[in-house]
């Protein structure tokens, strides 16, 4: 977390904490998940599979087909077209070679033909988020339903607690007018809905309050809506960045906008990266003495039929644009085999909070499962909230990394604007959310429990979100 260093940052949470432990609302009727699904995460012991980098595997090509205007396929118009192809080069048919399953994966292989080796990086960016075939494009992918569960759906807890984390802060600061929560990437927007059925009860809190999602998902988006009561979207046409709105059932303003900086400065912020970097590609580098020093872990089509998936790593044989632009994160040496994995998008989005936090006032939570320390590439695939290949129906499995929190932390320390803000951490999870008060909710909760179903559901539920075996340790803030 990070809030401005010339604001008085002392948070005291005991009053606030007081109102939400007695106020009159209650336990959510609709349980959010069962907690003994696995959430997206896994103990180190598993992360070093043959998911990553260093396992060979392989893939094909294929062409695609359509009608053109006229009628014709795509095929069918070139037969039609008097040329010479006598000379032009022609791939190699391989003996036993395999065929594309989807849509998706030839998409992919002709990218791969026209450019070479695509970067892990880009192979992430177009599976999660490809505007036609990407993960998150298409569907509701979080929760009992999906293929893994945050921490805002296991328990309402988790959601209350942040609120509680922002009204001290903003009580600290003097009580400001017109704050924006800004979630980035919000999933359903569980969090929120949860956010801001706690803030009812802080009146002057809630009345200078707007929300902010920051979004690319239509589908996602409509998710939302829904999930906050927002019964009418309209465009703003006032806006200079593309901006949609609507008014929350909890009678606050909700806006969506599709990069953080369409978010309109001049008042504090509040930004919430709750599992959000973990989902922003990365690049992963081999040290490779051979070759001259650190190489690149790229993605490239596999013809051979001897693995059953479309893809496999290979090692870049000279510098990328990517290492040459991340050069200065990599060591000056290393041994071989020695691997790196840089996230060069979630540091810039961290130095871009910063600055409007040192500009504006305000404060920002990133959430989610890493270490303080330089990763080695710590990329997995889920599906069905099991484990599955990186290569397995791309587009259709979730795709993450570790979050490496101390290239975080250096990132923003090394910003023009570092002297003007705090940071602090990362704590666990566990630590943070029992610091804010989570165990005398808890307790709250229980005493108005009905059932002895619901009250083994909320002490359940608390353990998912704050014992070390579980999501307490794996968990930063």
């Amino acid at each position: 977390m990070f809030l401005p260093k010339q604001r008085n940052t002392t948070i005291t949470i005991a009053s606030s904490l007081k109102k939400l432990v007695t106020s009159s609302f209650t336990l959510q009727n609709s349980f959010k998940c069962n907690p003994s699904l696995n959430a997206r995460y896994f103990s180190s012991s598993t992360q070093n599979n043959n998911d990553g980098p260093d396992s060979n595997k392989q893939n094909e090509t294929a062409d695609k087909s359509g009608k053109t205007e006229g009628g014709f396929s795509d095929l069918e118009f070139l037969e039609k077209v008097m040329l010479d192809r006598s000379k032009l080069y022609k791939f190699p048919k391989i003996k036993g070679q395999k065929n594309a399953k989807t849509e998706f994966e030839r998409y992919l292989q002709t990218l791969i033909k026209m450019r070479g080796p695509i970067s892990l990086s880009t192979y992430m960016n177009e599976c999660l988020t490809n505007p036609i075939y990407g993960y998150y494009m298409k569907r509701d992918v979080f929760g009992k339903q999906g293929d893994f569960t945050t921490s805002p759906e296991v328990s309402q807890m988790f959601g209350e607690m942040i609120a509680i984390w922002c009204v001290a802060l903003w009580e600290s600061m003097g009580c400001p007018e017109n704050v924006k929560i800004v979630e980035i990437g919000p999933g359903r927007g569980t969090l929120m809905s949860d956010f801001l059925r706690s803030v009812k009860i802080f009146e002057k809190f809630k009345k200078n309050l707007s929300v902010y999602f920051v979004e690319v998902s239509t589908a996602l988006k409509d998710i939302q809506a829904k999930t906050l009561g927002v019964e009418k979207l309209e465009n703003d046409a006032s806006s200079p960045a593309p901006r949609i709105q609507g008014i929350s059932s909890y009678g606050v303003p909700v806006n969506w906008v599709e990069e953080f900086s369409d978010v309109p400065s001049g008042s504090p912020v509040f930004v919430i990266c709750q599992e959000l970097i973990d989902a922003l590609p990365i690049h992963i580098f081999q040290y490779n003495e051979k070759r001259g020093g650190w190489c690149e872990v790229m993605v490239d089509e596999d013809l051979s039929s001897e693995s059953e998936y479309m893809f496999r790593f290979v090692l870049s044989g000279q510098p990328t644009p990517a290492s040459k632009m991340l050069a200065r994160f990599l060591p000056s040496g290393g041994y071989d085999d020695e691997r790196i994995q840089i996230c060069p998008r979630g540091m810039t989005l961290v130095q871009e909070i910063s600055k409007r936090i040192a500009t504006d006032g305000g404060g920002s939570l990133i959430i989610d499962y890493g270490e303080n320390k330089t990763l080695r590439g710590k990329i997995f695939s889920l599906k069905n909230h099991e484990p599955a290949h990186l290569f397995q129906y791309p587009g259709e499995y979730d795709i993450s990394a570790w979050v490496d929190f101390y290239s975080l932390r250096t990132s923003i320390a090394n910003s023009p604007d570092a002297n003007k803000i705090k940071i602090f951490g990362p704590v666990e999870q566990g630590t943070f959310l029992r610091e804010l008060g989570l165990d005398l909710r808890l307790e709250s909760l229980l005493q108005k429990c009905e059932t002895q179903e619901q009250a083994d559901f909320l002490i359940s539920s608390y353990e998912r979100l704050v014992q070390p075996a579980q999501m307490g340790k794996t968990y930063k803030v």
